[in-house]
């Protein structure tokens, strides 16, 4: 007994050393494809509108934006450290995403290679989490989808590993961390609600839906939507009407959703996690609670029918989570050969689906082109767009370090418009009202123009409208575009120029 090694610890709790170092090499190997990728549209934008809140402007009335108040608000903390630290917005949204991210894969792995039978089980769970948290958002990166599940991620990692009730903190954090994902995206509490069915279903006892966390995730929603009944008025009234009449039907059908190679990557996956389970194996529950958040971020990608690549990533990465623990059993437990061949063929397709997620263009815009021409016209542009597709003027916009003088991101209500009177049959009543909306649209855009006084316009003329002609259409529009000439033509966007007087 006195030889006995007093220090010595199981495997699993030994592995737990080797989480930190490998979390922070996924880091080291995160920054390097963050540094050479393309701003989201999405993020530049909320940035942008979280930028003019501590300005005193004022949402829905200075300026529009479609979704819930939540969008805006989540980026406030990114627009105060950048303005404080005086390293700008940009960069401050990158460092904070990338250091919850990290902090979230690392309080994951620690919490589930407690179940792992040692050997590579902790250096694989730790390096699975951390590539889904940080390299697999590629583009979606920072966005809401995204933000979201970090948030959700102590949640349900915690779940995951079966632990019994904790302190009061940190189930209060669990719960803050759902209600701060509702903020961010409503339809993001439906991956808590489908895992709480799932637990609700294996315990055959409805109080899953009655602890603390919960209650704590409710006050957090019922506080944010009494702020914005009270604080954002306009929202509900004026901009929350014209999104469900005009943006939200604009939508694809289920089979289009069902083919794009989002959806089919999810599926792939998925299915592999499945098939690669391992009935009585360690992480086999908390692979259970993954492939549940992940059916909910299906229903997710489902109800919004926009079919956009980020939208699917609440889907996948918790069945890739899923499919890293199903691995770490099978291997732990010696599976035979040929499951261990069908893994690395399996890991081979993730690869390429990984691929396709990070080098897609079909919904990224490259601007940068349009940026060097706009530096060289302005130094300092004030820049207007005639265009339905944000990815136009964002994040050109703070490439260039321009101003943009309108009040919304793109012509998204007479975008709407457009669509939905094109499916109305002629003759039929419904398009009068839709004609007004366009004109709505139109009023507005003078407005901003008039009170801007853009240096500088973006005018796309492909897809289905050609907006320069839209505007060219209406004379007092032409009027006050005709003091700019075109300055260049990249893709299918027109640079138009104000000329001196």
């Amino acid at each position: 007994m006195m030889d006995q090694d007093v220090t010595a610890q199981p495997p699993a709790m030994a592995g737990l050393r080797t989480i930190a170092p490998v979390i922070l090499l996924v880091v080291a190997m995160t920054l390097p494809l963050r540094a050479i990728a393309l701003q989201n549209t999405d993020v530049a934008w909320l940035l942008t509108t979280a930028e003019w809140v501590l300005d005193g402007r004022r949402m829905s009335v200075d300026f529009t934006e479609s979704n819930p108040p939540g969008g805006v608000l989540l980026y406030l903390p990114a627009a105060l450290l950048g303005r404080w630290s005086r390293l700008g917005s940009d960069l401050t949204s990158e460092v904070l995403v990338a250091c919850v991210a990290a902090i979230a894969a690392w309080d994951g792995a620690s919490r589930l290679c407690r179940l792992s039978h040692g050997g590579y089980g902790p250096l694989l769970t730790s390096c699975g989490l951390a590539a889904t948290l940080l390299i697999l958002p590629a583009y979606a990166f920072g966005e809401r989808e995204h933000l979201g599940l970090l948030l959700l991620f102590p949640w349900l990692t915690r779940v995951a590993a079966s632990e019994p009730p904790s302190s009061v903190g940190a189930r209060l954090i669990s719960g803050l961390g759902i209600g701060l994902a509702g903020v961010a995206k409503p339809h993001l509490l439906a991956l808590p609600l489908i895992v709480q069915l799932m637990e609700c279903g294996r315990t055959r006892s409805p109080r899953v839906f009655f602890r603390l966390e919960n209650y704590a995730a409710a006050s957090v929603l019922a506080v944010y939507a009494a702020a914005v009944f009270y604080t954002f008025p306009e929202y509900l009234d004026q901009v929350f009407p014209l999104a469900v009449e005009l943006y939200m039907p604009m939508r694809l059908s289920g089979i289009e959703l069902l083919v794009l190679p989002g959806f089919l990557l999810w599926a792939v996956i998925a299915i592999a996690a499945v098939v690669l389970r391992t009935p009585g194996g360690g992480l086999s529950h908390a692979g259970d609670v993954f492939l549940a958040a992940s059916l909910g971020g299906v229903i997710l990608y489902l109800l919004q029918g926009k079919g956009w690549p980020y939208q699917i990533y609440p889907a996948v990465a918790p069945a890739l989570a899923a499919l890293t623990l199903a691995g770490v059993d099978s291997l732990a437990l010696g599976v035979d050969a040929r499951r261990r061949t069908m893994l690395l063929g399996i890991l081979a397709t993730i690869g390429l689906g990984f691929g396709y997620i990070w080098f897609d263009q079909h919904d990224t815009r490259d601007t940068r082109a349009i940026a060097a021409v706009i530096r060289q016209l302005d130094v300092a542009p004030r820049i207007a767009m005639l265009s339905s597709d944000i990815s136009v003027g964002f994040p050109l916009t703070r490439m260039v370090g321009g101003v943009w003088v309108q009040r919304q991101p793109h012509l998204w209500v007479a975008n709407g418009a457009q669509y939905l009177a094109r499916a109305e049959p002629v003759g039929s009543p419904r398009l009068q009202q839709l004609a007004a909306y366009e004109a709505l649209e139109r009023g507005n855009f003078i407005a901003d123009m008039r009170k801007g006084q853009p240096s500088v316009v973006l005018a796309q003329t492909g897809r289905r409208t050609n907006w320069l002609a839209w505007a060219r259409a209406d004379p007092e529009l032409a009027a006050l575009l005709s003091p700019f000439r075109e300055a260049a033509v990249i893709d299918d966007v027109t640079i138009l120029q104000r000329t001196p007087r």
